[in-house]
């Protein structure tokens, strides 16, 4: 059972707040994590500002810290018109895990996703994807979640 967090927010950015990364950052270089340094880089030269069709950067916020991120993504491995999405980038703190914010998180970007997309690859190391809802692993391919269009 988790415990709600008072005062969380869950809020899609189209500015990257560098200066409230620090937190992230730090506690990602201490775990041997790249993530935040690769995000900041690829968002400052322009290489990925989720900006394309059906992409989005969400931050997690306890009052006004970042506790989190997770962003959806065009798939990098199909074209753009194939309506493949890639969840990404998802961390919540060290000291917020527990509490339900992952869940509130995944959630939040299941239901971007399913906007744009008909099916979201989900990482392996992803560990609740189990939970996330009927994911499918074909083959040798990335597990997914499939949105059937009404």
């Amino acid at each position: 059972m988790h415990i709600l967090l008072q005062n969380l927010r869950i809020q899609q950015t189209v500015n990257l707040p560098t200066e409230l990364l620090n937190t992230l950052k730090r506690e990602g270089r201490r775990k041997g994590l790249i993530l935040f340094d690769v995000l900041e880089k690829q968002w400052i030269s322009g290489q990925c500002r989720f900006d394309k069709a059906g992409e989005g950067l969400f931050f997690v916020y306890k009052n006004t810290e970042i506790i989190g991120v997770g962003s959806v993504q065009q798939s990098p491995t199909t074209p753009p018109t194939a309506g493949i999405g890639l969840l990404q980038n998802c961390y919540i703190l060290e000291k917020e895990r527990g509490k339900g914010c992952g869940s509130q998180l995944y959630q939040k970007l299941i239901n971007f996703a399913k906007i744009e997309f008909g099916q979201l690859q989900i990482p392996q190391q992803c560990p609740y994807y189990e939970q996330l809802g009927p994911i499918v692993n074909l083959m040798d391919q990335q597990p997914s979640l499939y949105f059937p269009k009404s």
